[in-house]
């Protein structure tokens, strides 16, 4: 697909920049959103809450497995 590519974080490190997101810098990205597996959701909303905070618009949430 040759898009850039981040990782969101559930909590930031404990060491080095303490980032919430690795990767794409920066305010006003669209993002699609990937979860290995997702059970209640509450990680997904979670992260979803993360993107958005750090002025992200998430377009899309796609979910490997759902449990």
């Amino acid at each position: 697909m040759n898009e850039p590519m981040a990782y969101l974080r559930s909590k930031p490190k404990g060491h080095g920049k303490g980032n919430l997101l690795e990767g794409v810098r920066g305010n006003g990205h669209q993002l699609y959103l990937i979860e290995d597996l997702v059970n209640q959701g509450s990680s997904s909303s979670q992260a979803i809450a993360q993107a958005q905070a750090l002025g992200n618009k998430v377009i899309g949430l796609y979910c490997i497995v759902n449990y």
